[in-house]
């Protein structure tokens, strides 16, 4: 298999990826994924082939997919509701890729915590070690996600999307660091 023909088949993969939205979409990324690996393993032998580092034993089992495998029926149902949801609310169009409120959030927690040990004046060591928790998390966490973003991550949602998505489910996480700032919590 030639470089060329791996990056076509990169790209094919990844354009799977983010579209999967069904159980029938995950068997379909499963057949390309098995797909994907029975072309590397007959190529292991070739001068150009990317496993001759580390080939495959001779007769090595080729791993299979479950071909029993049934799609829970709430899931079938959950599914189109929580792509809905999370990325095509009305109104517009999707804009803005749902990685950019994952990364706000989970950048700015530090400074949000800060700035409220700040604003109540309270520097305990509790509010410290919150701080330290959520700003080592938040700089791995951006790190990863420029070093190999998720590709769920970079599909696009509207606006109320957005806005849900990073008032309703994310913010809440700060309820948290403000009871520890303000006093509420010990």
């Amino acid at each position: 298999m030639t470089e060329n023909q791996m990056e076509e088949m990169e790209k094919e993969f990844k354009m799977n990826y983010q579209t999967m939205s069904s159980s029938e979409d995950l068997k379909k990324f499963g057949d390309f994924y098995q797909k994907m690996f029975d072309r590397l393993r007959s190529s292991h032998n070739n001068e150009q082939g990317l496993l001759k580092a580390a080939p495959l034993a001779a007769n090595a089992p080729t791993p299979r997919l479950n071909k029993d495998f049934k799609p829970s029926p709430f899931m079938e149902t959950f599914i189109p509701i929580y792509d809905w949801i999370c990325f095509d609310l009305p109104p517009g169009p999707p804009l803005i890729p749902m990685r950019y409120y994952v990364n706000l959030h989970k950048g700015g927690m530090p400074f949000l915590i800060l700035s409220m040990m700040a604003y109540f004046n309270n520097y305990s060591l509790s509010c410290w070690v919150y701080l330290a928790l959520h700003g080592s998390y938040g700089l791995v966490w951006l790190l990863k996600d420029f070093t190999f973003p998720d590709g769920s991550f970079e599909r696009s949602t509207t606006l109320v999307c957005f806005l849900v998505g990073y008032f309703g489910v994310i913010t809440p996480y700060c309820w948290g660091a403000y009871l520890l700032a303000s006093g509420g919590a010990p």
